[in-house]
Parts: C-alpha cells; sequence; structure tokens
C-alpha cells in the first residue's frame, strides 16, 4: 500500500458537461438514441470536448453505437486536442500502446511529461517507466524469460516480471474496482 498517495488514483475532472451533451445522453442511453446522436454529432462538430469525448466513450464501448475502436480512437484524440482532461489521458495511452491505430512511444512520453507535472499519478507512471530498461520504441530491451507450467494448454510464469513499485501502482490502481473473480465451471 501506498498511504502517501491517497487520491491519486483520480485525475482532475472536466467541468460538467453543456446541459445539452447530458441531455443528449440520457436519449442515446434511453431512446434508441438518434436524437442524442444528432445532438453529439452537432456539438462535436463545433469542437465540443464533452460532445467529443462522449462520442469516443460511445464508439469505444459499444452499445448504442457499433463498437468501433478506431472511430473511438480517433474521437479520443479529437477530445484531448479540445482540452478534454480524461480524453487527453486516453489518448496518450493509445499512443502508447497503439491500440486500435498506430503506435507513437516517443509522443506518448512527450505527453505524459506533461501531463505529470500537474497529476500525481501520471507523474509516478513515468518515474515507473523511468526506472525500466525500455527501448526508444518502448518495447522491453530483452524479452523476459518464462518457465513453462503446462504443455496444453500452454501456460508460462514469469517470476519477479514487475518490480515492487511496479506490483504497489498496479495494487493501488486496482483495488479502488478489484472484486473477487468467480469462475463458473458448465461441467459441475
Amino acid at each position: 500500500s501506498c498511504p502517501d498517495m491517497q487520491g491519486w488514483q483520480s485525475p482532475p475532472m472536466p467541468p460538467p458537461p453543456h446541459p445539452e451533451i447530458a441531455h443528449a445522453l440520457t436519449l442515446v442511453l434511453t431512446d434508441g438514441g438518434e436524437a442524442g446522436l444528432a445532438i453529439l454529432a452537432r456539438r462535436a462538430a463545433q469542437r465540443d470536448p464533452h460532445a467529443l469525448f462522449a462520442l469516443a466513450d460511445l464508439h469505444w464501448r459499444g452499445g448504442a453505437v457499433p463498437r468501433d475502436y478506431p472511430r473511438g480512437r480517433e474521437l479520443f484524440g479529437q477530445a484531448a486536442e479540445a482540452g478534454h482532461p480524461i480524453a487527453a489521458r486516453a489518448w496518450t495511452n493509445l499512443l502508447a500502446s497503439g491500440h486500435a491505430g498506430l503506435r507513437d512511444w516517443p509522443r506518448a512520453i512527450a505527453r505524459l511529461r506533461e501531463e505529470a507535472r500537474d497529476d500525481a499519478r501520471r507523474a509516478l507512471i513515468l518515474s515507473l517507466l523511468g526506472r525500466m530498461d525500455l527501448t526508444p520504441d518502448g518495447d522491453p530491451a530483452q524479452a523476459p524469460q518464462g518457465r513453462r507450467v503446462i504443455d496444453s494448454p500452454e501456460v508460462f510464469a514469469f517470476p519477479r516480471l514487475f518490480s515492487p513499485a511496479e506490483c504497489d501502482f498496479l495494487m493501488a490502481v486496482a483495488e479502488p474496482i478489484y472484486e473477487a473473480s468467480l469462475v463458473a465451471d458448465p461441467d459441475a
């Protein structure tokens, strides 16, 4: 546990969205969505960061609209550029991982440095990354060596894959939403 990091889990929250966006989201979630999506699209065309973020989230999660990771990623980038702080962090993470688009590790690290100036969580991530042996593209300099546990299915163990500081970070991030897993055996 990291008692000196209380409250760092939450990034700065943006101001509440315009009431029209809140209304649009209600329509999207309760009325089949077309009217609400039209409102969000109109406001997104005006570069409203909340509308862009809402559309990004809808496309990323799917449901009200078909799941479309590349479109969600594109909209997260636009929302970040429009000043939405949560989208900014999501965009940095997507640039770092390359999920649903091109990976741009140097740009992600530059963004993370900027975010770390006023966000303790981002500063901690940057610090942890700085202690890792990574290539300039963000890949491990040496691939971890696993120990085969079983052949079928293929299972490997990676003892000491994470440093104690990395373990502390992962536990602190997971703890607020941690739930015990449930395994259901259909043959039982």
